[in-house]
């Protein structure tokens, strides 16, 4: 009698034990937030890449734990196989557990420590998607803005019954969630003074204030952290350059160069410098359509500026300046050169080296971050140079009765207690954007402007545009007014349909002067703003008018 006989089947082969150990810690870390015990069986020399996601590479323990904490994965590992080429190396397959996605795994381990960790997506796999896996930042690839609206909490709410159409990003950008949770994080979890403890939370404080200094500075490609000073704002940036560059620097006779269509911030202080100084102030007229008149500007370098200072971006009509070949004019003629990149920073990629400007002052609320932080960058030199701008604890190295040293730079610039939680929200603000790209940005915010400027002449009958009509040349703003109502008319109306928009002088009441303008509307935009805003501004428009009888 024939006995069948049934294929051997073969037992998959058994996960590597230590693979297994850390994939369970590494699931748990997913499950709980603290990846505390995964990365303590990291060797100090131990490397983490990984390959074609916008962070990394990172060296030694400490990287790999801050990366762990800026970049916290949101999905748990399946691990399909796994094989050992050698006794120092495990290869794994894995795949995501919500998304399915697969990779491979590459785990470097003496004994029982790890000293290596590669992980790389499969060909195909959706480096989106990927991203969202590994990561709680944005991907690095085609801005999605509505992908990127869930990450803002303030967005999902209705204003007078209807959905929050918030078009006044000029003013202050919203935050996302990774800002907000990292803030709290400082506040419930490690809130000590910086630069002072020498106990577990104010090391800790110190260290996550300080990284998010090498943050900005990676943003804006400062080639050095120290030429990063954090404050509160871009106006306290400028008044800083004003005060302790300026006083010692600019004497009785001295021109500073403005332009028309500078912010308040970037004019107030200069006119107090020159009353003190006796200075002359100069400015770069502008055409109708808010370009700046180059041609004026060389003449007005024959009288040999101490200091050119002018917007990257224009804050009222998105004017993009030629910063590069301005600052080449200006170093022509021995003049220094203060950018306020204000509506830049948020909006466009940002290398000072390549600019090559001398102060560059940004905000961090405009970009993400939390009000009441901002930075100024500048050459260490000048900086080294500079006196202090205000006085008191944390500036200093040795106080005497008589006479004190003070610290280095940029220290020396940072008097008090710092706005810690705010510092450390503005760096991940600046991974945020550095992880969606800032040409993806800026390509967003053409495309929003080039739809506006098409839109709302078509939709909205008589309406006036102000500013450059290419979208190339402006960023993402758009001022506007409609003939015969007033601008806080129109603002007031629109938010009976929840659209926020600016209304008033914008802090430009000379650039609305050379307009011969009272006042305008603006909308403006970031990169949770969509085209159906854009429309809903249109539609919000054409009830103001009916309202009004226009």
């Amino acid at each position: 009698m024939a006995v069948e006989t049934r294929p051997e089947v073969a037992e998959p082969a058994p996960i590597a034990p230590l693979f297994a150990a850390h994939i369970a810690r590494f699931n748990a870390g997913v499950q709980s937030g603290d990846f505390r015990d995964m990365i303590s069986h990291f060797t100090d020399d131990a490397t983490a890449t990984f390959v074609s996601l916008p962070f990394g590479p990172f060296r030694g323990r400490a990287e790999i734990e801050q990366a762990y904490r800026d970049h916290p994965p949101d999905d748990t590992i399946d691990v399909l196989s796994t094989t050992e080429p050698d006794e120092r190396t495990i290869v794994a397959r894995f795949a995501w557990h919500r998304t399915r996605q697969t990779g491979t795994i590459r785990l470097g381990h003496r004994g029982e420590d790890l000293t290596e960790l590669t992980v790389e997506f499969d060909p195909g796999v959706d480096d989106v998607d990927a991203a969202r896996s590994a990561s709680s930042s944005p991907p690095a690839s085609a801005l999605d803005p509505y992908a990127l609206r869930r990450d803002f909490p303030i967005l999902d709410q209705e204003i007078n019954g209807h959905p929050l159409v918030y078009l006044d990003s000029a003013s202050t950008s919203q935050k996302p969630r990774v800002v907000l949770e990292a803030m709290d994080a400082y506040y419930r979890e490690y809130n000590a003074n910086v630069h002072r403890g020498i106990y577990t939370i104010g090391e800790k404080a110190t260290a996550e204030y300080e990284r998010a200094r090498a943050k900005l500075a990676r943003f804006i490609n400062a080639p050095d952290a120290h030429e990063v000073v954090f404050t509160r704002n871009a106006t306290e940036a400028i008044n800083l350059v004003a005060y302790s560059w300026g006083r010692r620097n600019i004497n009785r006779g001295d021109a500073i160069v403005l332009t028309e269509m500078e912010h308040h911030a970037n004019l107030v202080p200069w006119q107090l410098l020159v009353q003190e100084r006796d200075g002359d102030l100069e400015f770069i007229p502008i055409t109708d359509d808010g370009v700046l008149r180059l041609e004026v500007f060389e003449v007005l370098l024959k009288l040999r500026p101490k200091l050119v200072a002018f917007t990257h971006v224009s804050n009222t009509l998105g004017t993009i300046n030629p910063v590069r070949e301005m600052v080449e004019m200006a170093h022509a003629v021995g003049a220094l050169v203060l950018v306020d990149g204000a509506q830049a920073v948020p909006h466009v990629a940002v290398d000072v080296q390549e600019l090559g400007a001398d102060f560059y002052a940004f905000s961090g609320h405009k970009m993400l971050g939390p009000m009441g932080s901002g930075a100024l960058w500048a050459r260490r030199e000048l900086l080294e140079a500079m006196p202090p701008f205000l006085s008191g604890g944390e500036m200093i190295r040795e106080v005497h009765l008589r006479r004190s040293d003070f610290n280095d730079i940029p220290w020396k610039f940072e008097a008090g207690t710092p706005a810690v939680g705010d510092a450390i929200g503005l760096g991940i603000a600046a991974e945020y954007l550095g992880a969606i790209g800032m040409d993806a940005v800026r390509e967003h915010e053409r495309d929003l402007v080039a739809y506006a400027l098409d839109v709302l002449p078509r939709e909205v009958p008589d309406i006036e545009l102000y500013g450059p009509m290419s979208a190339n040349l402006r960023g993402g703003v758009v001022p506007f007014n409609l003939p015969g109502i007033h601008p806080h008319d129109v603002a007031q109306v629109l938010d009976r349909y929840g659209i926020a928009v600016r209304a008033g002088h914008h802090c430009t009441m000379p650039l609305h002067e050379r307009l011969d303008l009272a006042a305008t509307a603006r909308a403006s935009f970031q990169v949770y703003s969509t085209r159906e805003d854009v429309d809903a501004l249109a539609a919000g428009l054409i009830e103001v008018q009916k309202l009004f009888g226009a």
